[in-house]
């Protein structure tokens, strides 16, 4: 957002714009990733599915919470470049993407990194599993060098609205929700 505004966009229109290139990021990046196993109909299904999941719109329009939406735009990209590592520009997207993840949420990020970490643990053997953590640790450790600026200055207090904006599993089911 602060490169829109210094492009000339209102504060306004750049939290937006910010806001819907992490949801477009997102959908494009899923489609990316399912692509691979599934035929293109399909993954633009999982594209379109993911784009609209409850916690992500909820995160967006009720929340505004802008690091987490982008948290859901780069997951599917470290997916995507993690189940392809061995070439180099995957290897590359996965480092950004990690990297990136931090930078936007470091919480999910790291949940996020050791649930993808995980997956590649369970699907590959051999150097396609080594070559995806190593681009995961990779980002890893960019992201964290990126944020030393930030971990050295105080912290604001808790947020006293955090815990009235869970999604419980009951408004997944109504419709009225």
């Amino acid at each position: 957002a602060a490169l829109a505004i210094r492009a000339g966009m209102s504060g306004a229109a750049a939290v937006r714009l910010a806001f819907a290139c992490g949801l477009v990021l997102g959908s494009w990046g899923m489609y990316a990733w399912a692509r691979r196993f599934l035929s293109p109909p399909a993954a633009l299904l999982a594209a379109v599915v993911y784009t609209f999941l409850p916690w992500i719109l909820a995160t967006v329009y009720l929340r505004g919470a802008l690091g987490e939406v982008w948290v859901y735009g780069l997951v599917p990209w470290a997916l995507w470049g993690a189940s392809r590592a061995s070439a180099r520009a995957a290897w590359i997207a996965t480092v950004a993407a990690a990297a990136l993840l931090l930078w936007s949420q470091a919480g999910l990020a790291i949940c996020a990194l050791v649930v993808i970490s995980l997956m590649q643990l369970s699907v590959n053997r051999g150097r396609p599993v080594l070559v995806a953590l190593s681009a995961l640790a990779a980002g890893a450790v960019i992201g964290m060098i990126g944020l030393l600026p930030w971990l050295r200055q105080a912290a604001t207090g808790a947020n006293p609205d955090f815990d009235q904006h869970f999604l419980y599993l009951y408004q997944l089911l109504l419709p009225a929700w």
